[in-house]
């Protein structure tokens, strides 16, 4: 679990390191950044953390049984929203 926090965290050092280089040399953002969040607006964030905070390990557990069937079903509308949700699901899990 650590070591999923630890990566997560380290992720996202690194993308704020890349964006704040490409910043000060007035160049623009790596593009994989803006490709692997993809469906997640940053004015949003907050909402997906409110999603995700305070919940125990089995109800996260389910929140990813339930995206992943809509996913499959296709009654998610914003798959890459979902997938994002996903991604940040795994380190709260971790938590």
């Amino acid at each position: 679990a650590l070591m999923v926090i630890c990566d997560w965290e380290l992720g996202e050092a690194r993308k704020r390191d890349a964006l704040d280089r490409a910043r000060v040399r007035g160049e623009e953002p790596p593009a994989e950044l803006h490709a692997e969040e993809r469906g997640l607006h940053s004015s949003i964030e907050a909402e997906v953390r409110t999603l995700l905070e305070g919940k125990t390990y089995n109800e996260l557990e389910k929140l990813r049984c339930d995206i992943e069937l809509g996913m499959h079903e296709g009654t998610a509308k914003v798959v890459e929203y979902w997938e994002a949700v996903l991604k940040r699901l795994e380190m709260f899990k971790a938590k």
